[in-house]
């Protein structure tokens, strides 16, 4: 079951709360969009908490029996994440678990990832990449893989667009993955950013000023404005009210009108 959402609490640029009158049609939106990403984030770090001790049983069992774990072995890993995929919203296109080095004896770089189709079935797909070849992705350097290896725990990465694949814009959720012998890889959620901003559209649509999801970093992640971007950075925030999804340090912000100042 996903978690009850947390309500967040508005408040201003010093941190001061702020309490919104009931016709304050932005106000009520921008709670109710940060309402929305702190439960549906939640519901899908429940998804990747669900299937992390098939990925830890499977690669204590070749501990136990003093074996290296071989890449094909990880197809066992199949129930466990298609059926936590199948318990997730539609706008997650895939599940997968991404191995650290020497985890996977004959393939060090291993994805393996089962994905949504189009028509909702589930699809089965293992990204061996190999340092030799032109298109090889070091995927041990990004971003969420550096933050698991060193501890951080519900991570969000993104957005960015996923040239490899589709070419579409996406956020990446990850959570580690470490056994008895330490740090084994990440499992990993890929949500598509469309379907994200199109929920967050829908729940602002009669907001008179302006709601924008930023990420940890003050990147616009999603907003009801063509005049704020997505990407766009906000390096300041002195007029606009902030609500805090208690996720990944992701925030809600808005202000009762919209301005020419764009940062």
């Amino acid at each position: 079951h996903p978690p009850h959402p947390v309500h967040p609490r508005a408040s201003n640029g010093s941190g001061a709360q702020r309490v919104n009158s009931s016709d304050d049609s932005t106000g009520l939106a921008a709670h109710r969009v940060a309402e929305y990403v702190t439960e549906q984030f939640g519901v899908v770090f429940l998804a990747l908490e669900h299937v992390k001790p098939a990925v830890v049983e499977l690669v204590e069992e070749a501990f136990d029996r003093e074996a290296t774990l071989l890449s094909s072995e990880l197809r066992a890993l199949e129930h466990a994440f298609t059926d936590a995929l199948r318990g997730c919203d539609r706008m997650v296109r895939g599940l997968s678990f991404s191995s650290d080095r020497g985890v996977v004896a004959d393939k060090p770089y291993t994805v393996a990832y089962w994905i949504r189709r189009p028509d909702g079935g589930i699809v089965e797909r293992f990204l061996l990449t190999d340092p030799k070849l032109e298109e090889h992705y070091e995927y041990h350097d990004f971003d969420f893989f550096v933050s698991a290896k060193s501890g951080a725990d519900r991570i969000v990465s993104g957005p960015y667009v996923d040239y490899g694949n589709d070419n579409q814009y996406r956020l990446t959720f990850a959570a580690s993955v470490v056994t008895v012998r330490g740090f084994a890889g990440v499992v990993t959620a890929d949500i598509y950013l469309d379907r994200l901003e199109s929920q967050l559209l829908a729940i602002a649509r009669d907001a008179h000023g302006p709601v924008v999801l930023v990420n940890e970093d003050n990147r616009i992640v999603a907003t009801n404005r063509a005049s704020l971007p997505a990407g766009l950075l906000l390096t300041r925030r002195p007029d606009w009210n902030a609500i805090d999804c208690h996720q990944a340090g992701w925030n809600v912000l808005w202000r009762e009108a919209d301005g020419f100042d764009r940062s």
